[in-house]
């Protein structure tokens, strides 16, 4: 059984900008502009 997510309304600011985060870093990958591995080595700088 599938958990059921809350709206993105319900989540704090501090909520969504952490997901805003974490979406800027995978947007490369999903635009396939570049692969995962690529990503990883540069988001362990972080």
């Amino acid at each position: 059984m599938k958990k059921e997510l809350p709206p993105l309304t319900s989540y704090s600011e501090d909520q969504r900008q952490k997901a805003m985060d974490k979406y800027r870093l995978i947007a490369p990958y999903l635009n396939h502009e570049k692969n995962l591995k690529t990503i990883a080595e540069v988001s362990e700088c972080f």
